[in-house]
């Protein structure tokens, strides 16, 4: 695990860059309500549109070599969880949980490192894994 992982604000900003760097949701549908013009092209109103979150999470524009994982990033916001009046209404629980498990393994765990190779679960909305094989060393100084 990387150093400092037990710094305030460290855990939280360094699941930002996870969600930044593979959204667990890379793409979401929508419908306009309206005729919308993006770049000199006219989207109709009631057309479909596939939103690219996993793309918009990497642009250049935005970010800084966009296609490095950096724990110590600290950037723009990514939209991972939406934004606006679309952001997902469950993003502050499921931040929450992550940052509560994360940090309880910053502190009961010297080292994590994956053991073996991962699975993809196969779903064409949601990215996660099926399996996820990691080896931890214990702490040596917790508090139990």
């Amino acid at each position: 695990m990387a150093s400092g992982a037990g710094r305030p604000g460290a855990v939280a900003r360094r699941l930002d860059e996870s969600l930044r760097y593979d959204a667990p949701s890379p793409h979401i549908g929508r419908t306009t309500t309206e005729a919308v013009e993006i770049d000199g092209i006219v989207i109709p109103a009631d057309a479909k549109v596939l939103l690219l979150i996993g793309a918009a999470d990497r642009d250049p524009e935005r970010f800084t070599d966009p296609d490095r994982f950096d724990l110590n990033r600290g950037e723009a916001p990514h939209v991972a969880f939406g934004v606006g009046i679309h952001t997902c209404i469950g993003q502050p629980l499921a931040k929450l949980e992550a940052e509560l498990v994360l940090t309880a393994l910053a502190r009961h765990t010297e080292t994590l490192a994956v053991d073996g190779t991962p699975t993809r679960q196969l779903n064409n909305w949601l990215r996660g894994f099926a399996t996820l094989p990691i080896v931890a060393t214990p702490a040596r100084d917790v508090a139990r």
